[in-house]
């Protein structure tokens, strides 16, 4: 935090710096509350320069199952006053998928400057227009360590299979569909599919070394 605050050349008037609320996608590692604080801090200390964060929240309640929990990330920069967008979306939290609906919020400092909003008129013009599996894995005795796959969140997982050809066992041999660093999607996985999961990821490691 502190380098950041002293390295003023990397901040510029009015620049625009993207944020993950929650679950983070692609890795499915989030900063701890802890961690969060430090980051309001230091956004909390460039806004002197203008410098507007940008929450993307697409997984809120898939990170710790809370919808309230998976909050904190955006109330510790409201907390500190700062003004923000957050962009939310619903497609995944309220299985609406296919609406592909969510909103943008806007935090500012005070009623006049929400008042004062460019989006107000933005908005005017819209609405006028429009009208466990990782516990599997570590049964086996495949001489590699997979419980970060235990500590990883939200709805997508690195599964640890960064070779091309791993990936290719896997969806040739198994019948399982990712991508070629090892990022797979979660989001469809049954229990009782989590063993086949297991057996697929341990033969595909051990299969292309």
């Amino acid at each position: 935090a502190e380098t950041v605050r002293n390295d003023n050349s990397r901040w510029h008037q009015k620049d625009l710096s993207f944020c993950f609320g929650c679950a983070h996608n692609p890795t499915g590692t989030d900063p701890t509350p802890e961690q969060w604080a430090k980051i309001a801090d230091v956004f909390s200390f460039i806004q002197e320069k203008n410098h507007i964060p940008f929450f993307d929240v697409a997984y809120q309640g898939f990170a710790s199952g809370s919808l309230d929990e998976d909050a904190t990330s955006v109330r510790l920069f409201a907390e500190r006053g700062m003004e923000f967008f957050v962009a939310q979306s619903y497609s995944k939290s309220l299985g609406l998928c296919a609406e592909r609906i969510g909103a943008i919020n806007v935090v500012c400092s005070s009623a006049n400057a929400a008042t004062r909003s460019q989006l107000k008129r933005i908005a005017a013009y819209v609405l006028e227009s429009t009208g466990s599996w990782g516990e599997d894995c570590g049964k086996y005795k495949s001489g590699k360590d997979w419980s970060f796959i235990l500590k990883q969140i939200g709805m997508f997982s690195f599964t640890g299979l960064n070779k091309a050809q791993q990936s290719d066992n896997m969806t040739n041999k198994w019948h399982v569909y990712m991508t070629k660093d090892g990022r797979i999607s979660l989001a469809g996985l049954s229990t009782a599919k989590c063993e086949y999961l297991a057996d697929a990821i341990i033969d595909s490691y051990h299969s292309v070394s």
